[in-house]
């Protein structure tokens, strides 16, 4: 939608609009290498507060984008939704460099598909590098497991607390989701893999497939094999959690909290619920 020519400007001066992610963040890991290498005390902690200025300079720029783009948006439907969603897949913003990929999250994973489906918002967040860092998944690794994106991601973003999962879902899962992280350095050289491996190997932006991290043993999720391997598992498991019925009360509820009352009443919640599934989670 069109803003006023004002707010449009503003944010079109900002970095965050003109530089594309991977060149901020490579441009903050260069500043902040440079800053941990000083040998003298206090340059070195100038230089890290001047990494952390950056860091908040960007993060308001993200703050104020959306402020912007609240007041003066003519489709507030949209930017209400955009609102419900980023708060549905909640970040920290002062986790490591969070502040600078937080910008993008928003612009690329959560705004394209804040009035679509369901399914297609929930993948764009699972390989957003922004996630991936928060939940700590760029150290889920075979053999290696961390299970804090699987659990995160059945408990607040899919299920539910008492959506049907157990303890061993929650393994399974972060077995299918091992393997995907974040480049770090942004601009490191693809990693030297096996041939078997290399045609597997996924590399878009800033998020990173790396099938030697990635536990490719069969899987069991919420009762049934999931099919695929590598990234095709991984789309698998999504489909399985976004069409499951726990996941259409969990969202229902949370739209009728959002935008109905805040004591939501059940027959409302379950026919929310029920568009949500005859849809296939698309917004109505």
């Amino acid at each position: 939608a069109l803003l006023p020519p004002e707010a449009q400007a503003q944010i079109d001066a900002m970095s965050i609009t003109r530089e594309s992610l991977p060149a901020r963040v490579v441009a903050l890991e260069a500043q902040r290498r440079a800053a941990d290498a000083l040998k003298d005390d206090e340059a070195k902690k100038a230089a890290q507060q001047a990494y952390q200025q950056e860091l908040n300079r960007q993060g308001r720029e993200s703050a104020q984008r959306f402020v912007l783009r609240a007041l003066y948006s003519p489709q507030q439907v949209q930017e209400q939704m955009v609102w419900f969603w980023m708060n549905h897949f909640s970040l920290h913003l002062y986790k490591g460099n969070l502040r600078a990929l937080i910008p993008d999250f928003e612009e690329q994973a959560v705004r394209p598909h804040a009035l679509g489906r369901f399914r297609e918002l929930l993948g764009a967040t699972v390989y957003h590098p922004a996630m991936l860092r928060y939940l700590d998944n760029e150290h889920n690794a075979a053999g290696r497991l961390n299970e804090n994106y699987a659990r995160e991601l059945m408990e607040l973003h899919t299920l539910g607390v008492g959506g049907g999962y157990t303890q061993q879902d929650v393994q399974a899962l972060a077995r299918v989701l091992s393997g995907l992280g974040v480049v770090n350095p942004p601009d490191a050289p693809p990693p030297s893999l096996p041939p078997a491996l290399q045609g597997q190997y996924v590399r878009r932006g800033l998020f990173e497939f790396n099938p030697r991290r990635h536990d490719d043993s069969p899987q069991v999720l919420l009762g049934q094999a999931l099919p695929g391997r590598g990234l095709a598992r991984v789309e698998a498991a999504l489909d399985r959690l976004a069409r499951h019925p726990s996941t259409a009360h969990l969202v229902a509820r949370k739209l009728v909290l959002f935008w109905v009352s805040d004591t939501p009443a059940p027959g409302l919640v379950e026919r929310v619920a029920t568009a949500f599934q005859r849809s296939d989670g698309r917004s109505e």
